[in-house]
Formats: structure tokens, sequence, C-alpha cells
């Protein structure tokens, strides 16, 4: 409408000179068409950074997930080699009190060279038991047998993300699940292969939680969704009926544009794909799991889909940015110079919009991972230097997933508001409370007096988040601690991080809602010179 008015108002100065006037349209369709390129490339720039955001994002969750599986399977074989060839109860008993404090693995087994299992530990949410040897099967078909058997010595292997099969049919609720695998060694041969079956749902929802106006699929190197904008094209590769619900197959344009590069986008009729191939940097304790040493890559694509209308939204948008800004040119610089402005205060906006996105949580208004991160790094080297402690509180909330599929998600994001306003007002302006993903968050608390400064805020969290219910379904906490320099003498922050979540697990596998740690404090550098003095 405005150009319109503009075009209107330029031919009544043009009057009595239609030269003139078919002189200026011409230029001035020229300068829009420039215009309205450069800004189109802009806005689609902006887009594409927002969807590597998300894609790096993601990527991060993968990478911890991958890499814990590696260091994992890698220490628990140097364990069962570096004793006597083991018996299968001794390994059962082995395997069985490794699942008890990994809620997160669904099966750990070891399979003899042909492929049988002979000894398996399924786990739930709660425990974690022994299959008896009737109910043990047959996996010398499956594909992962196939590749564990191509292993070398000390090789890693990751099988394909997909569905759990049992018995030949693929299990129902489905499972996805990712398998890593080594080789089990003693007497001088190979006598099998360790396999460990990680539940990947609660992977993935982060990585589904992680979308706003856009979202991130997982895709197979076959082509398949294993995260897809709807769960019906999910998993083709082995739910019935949806063998044509490939990647590769609806979108061939984007899919021949991956497979040239590693990273990057593509502008097809379905939308704009910005993609990226997701590449373990796996750290482990095995001689060889490097790809460059021949271990199995997972081979998975991260992928975020620029809608169609969002990328002609664009467009449209940048046409009128373009025609606004040129048409005017009969009437006064003035009005060029204050579109000029318009479009310097939609950068603006952009820049402001991404900064809150990167410190501020949009949910909760929690601190963002990398806010935390910062201040965990800051904190880290003025205890040092001053001889302090401070702790961290790993929280994961029980009972959420009961409210969040009975309410919907709307419910579920209500609840997640409440627990971050307890945070906000249980701890001091120093510290620092921040959402992970999911219904999982971390809180740093600084210059702790001692440990018991650390129970205590844990207790008053747990005991306003046990205050929380939704239509009677009650809300509950599993929280981990722990405290530095006590818990982790000579560890960086991220080791830090990870005992806290470890004692989380603790406290979910003894029953959640309830606070799990260190009970015993170590002294302080300066209380340890103190005391020799």
């Amino acid at each position: 409408m405005r150009a319109r008015l503009a075009l209107r108002r330029a031919a009544e100065l043009a009057g009595s000179a239609p030269l003139r006037m078919a002189l200026a349209t011409i230029g001035f369709a020229g300068f829009v068409v420039a215009y309205q390129g450069h800004l189109e490339e802009a806005s689609l720039a902006e887009l594409d950074r927002d969807a590597g955001v998300l894609v790096a994002r993601a990527s991060l969750l993968l990478e911890h997930q991958v890499t814990a599986d590696a260091t994992n399977a890698c220490i628990l074989r140097s364990l069962i080699e570096g004793s006597e060839a083991p018996t299968y109860p001794a390994l059962a008993h082995d395997l069985l009190q490794i699942a008890s404090i990994q809620p997160a693995y669904d099966q750990i087994r070891f399979l003899d060279t042909e492929g049988h299992e002979r000894v398996r530990v399924n786990a739930g949410r709660d425990r974690a038991w022994l299959v008896p040897e009737a109910q043990l099967q047959d996996k010398s078909g499956r594909s992962y047998m196939r590749d564990l058997a191509a292993l070398a010595r000390d090789q890693l292997y990751f099988s394909r993300l997909d569905l759990n099969v049992e018995h030949g049919q693929v299990e129902l609720p489905y499972k996805p699940v990712l398998r890593t695998g080594v080789d089990l060694a003693w007497g001088g041969e190979r006598q099998g292969y360790l396999v460990i079956n990680h539940l990947m749902a609660p992977t993935l929802e982060r990585i589904r939680g992680l979308s706003g106006r856009l979202r991130v699929q997982l895709v197979d190197q076959s082509g398949y969704w294993i995260l897809a904008e709807t769960p019906e094209l999910e998993f083709g590769q082995l739910v019935e009926g949806r063998s044509e619900a490939r990647m590769s197959a609806w979108v061939p344009d984007a899919w021949v544009a991956m497979q040239r590069n590693q990273e990057g986008s593509s502008t097809t009729r379905e939308g704009r794909f910005v993609f990226r191939r997701f590449q373990a940097a796996i750290r482990s304790g095995c001689a060889a799991t490097s790809r460059e040493s021949g271990s199995f890559d997972p081979g998975w694509w991260l992928v975020v889909r620029v809608h169609p209308q969002q990328v002609m939204q664009v467009r449209q948008e940048a046409l009128e940015a373009a025609v606004s800004l040129w048409a005017p040119i009969y009437l006064a610089v003035l009005l060029v110079l204050a579109m000029l402005s318009r479009h310097r205060s939609i950068k603006l906006r952009y820049q402001q919009r991404l900064e809150a996105m990167v410190r501020q949580d949009a949910l909760t208004g929690l601190a963002t991972r990398t806010v935390l991160e910062a201040a965990l790094q800051s904190e880290l080297q003025r205890s040092r230097r001053h001889h302090r402690r401070f702790g961290l509180l790993y929280l994961d909330l029980d009972g959420f997933k009961a409210i969040n599929d009975g309410f919907g998600h709307a419910a579920g994001d209500q609840i997640l508001r409440h627990v971050a306003a307890i945070l906000h007002a249980e701890i001091r302006e120093t510290d620092v409370a921040t959402r992970l993903g999911g219904d999982e968050f971390l809180v740093l608390l600084s210059e702790l007096p001692e440990r018991s400064a650390l129970h205590r805020a844990a207790e008053r969290i747990l005991g306003r988040v046990q205050g929380l219910d939704w239509e009677g379904l009650p809300v509950g906490a599993s929280i981990g601690l722990a405290l530095w320099p006590d818990d982790l003498p000579h560890g960086g922050a991220s080791e830090l991080v990870h005992v806290a979540d470890q004692y989380m697990y603790q406290a979910k596998a003894r029953g959640k809602n309830q606070i799990c740690g260190r009970l015993q404090a170590l002294p302080t550098p300066a209380e340890e010179v103190a005391s020799s003095a």
C-alpha cells in the first residue's frame, strides 16, 4: 500500500513529463531489483544463522552422548579383560552392576563370535535384571553383527540409530537405540563382543525441544529420518508402510547437495535446507577409536528446513523494503534516509533477538548454557585463586513426563516456568541457574563455606518443587550435588558438571525425588596449608 501511494505521488509530480516518468520508472525498477536481492540475501543469511545455531546445539548433545558411550564401553572392556577369563555368572554380575547405575542403558550384552547372546542384562527405569538363558536370542542375522565381525582389535563400533528389534519384530512401543560395541578377548583369542544399547529417546526429545520457529531434523546416512517434522516419517527403514519416507526420495536436490558437502545450505522447491554432517570427535580409553584408524561412524545429518512460505515471506519483505526505499526518490532524500533507518532498526532487532537467544532461555528466562559455561570458568579461576568452594546442583524433574503427556506441552511448559521461578527465588544474585534442555536444570552456587550450605540450598529447592502439582499429578526432582574442590580437586568445570550429573542419576536409581552427593567434605588447599603449619 505504501509503495503504491509513493508511485502515485511520483506520477503527480511528473505531470506533463511522461518521458521523465518513464526513465524514472526504469531507474526505480533497477534500484528495486538490485536492493531487493541485497535484502533477500541478508535476511536468508539471518535465517541460516538461526538454523546454524540450532544445528550446533543439537550436534553438541549428540557429541556428548557418543563420547560418553565410547568411554563407558572402553572402560567396561578394560575391566572385563583385566581379570582372568570370566565365567558367565561373573560377567552377568558385572553387567548388572553397570546397568543398575546407568538408567539410560536399555540392554548390555555379551554375544559370542557367532552372534548368540550368552549374557544379557535388560534395564528399566527402576531396576535391571538378568535375562534367563532360555530367552537369549540369536542375533547372527542382524546387520550390526556383520559390522562387529569386521572390527579389528581395539576398534570401536557404533550402529545406525534405529529401533530395537526383539525376536525379529520391532519392539512396541518404539525404542530408538544406539548400539556401541567392542570386542572382548582373553586367552589371546577373541571370544565375542560387548554391546551396549543406549535408549536415545531422551536425547532425541532434547534435540526436538531445541526447536522454535525452525525445527531440527536428524537423518541417517541412507536418507531415512530419525527425527522428522512429523513423527509419521520417522524410521522408515523399519516401520511398515514407511519405506518410501526418505529425505533422499522426498527432497532429492537437497540430498544431493548434502552428499557433496559436509555442511552448507540448499534451496529447493520444498524450502531452504541448512545441514551439517555429524562426526563425533570420540575420546576414550580405547587404543584406537578415531575414524582415521577405522572405527565406525554413526553417519548422521542434522538438517533444518526453512519452509517455502518462510522463504517467500523473506522475499516479500525484501521487495517491500526495496520499493519503500527507492520509490520516494522524487519526494526527498529525507524519506530515503528514513527507510535506511528502518532497515537498520530491523537489523538491530535481529541482533538483539539473537543476543537474547544466546544469553536467555526463551521459555524460562534462565541463563543459557553459554552464560553458565562462562560463569563456571570464571568461578573456577576465582575459587582457585582465593581457595574458596563453589557447588553445582544438577536437577532433573520427576513426574514431568506424565504431566507433559497427559495435559500437553503447554502444561509442561508452565511447570518448567514454575521451577525456573523457584530457582530465581532461592539463589543469590551471584549464583547462576540454567535450563540445560527438556526438564533438566543446572545451578552454580558460588562461594560456599562448607558442603552443608550446598545441601541446604538443594533441600530448599527440592521442598518447593515438591509443592508443585498439576491437576493432582505431583512434581518432584532428583538432584545431584558436586562441590569444588572437595569432589574433584584436580578437575575442570566440565568434569564437575559430569560428577553432579552422575549423582543425579544415582538419585533417580535410588527411587527419585531425593538428593544425592558426597557426605564427607575435604579440606580446602588453604586449610591443608594451615594444618601442616
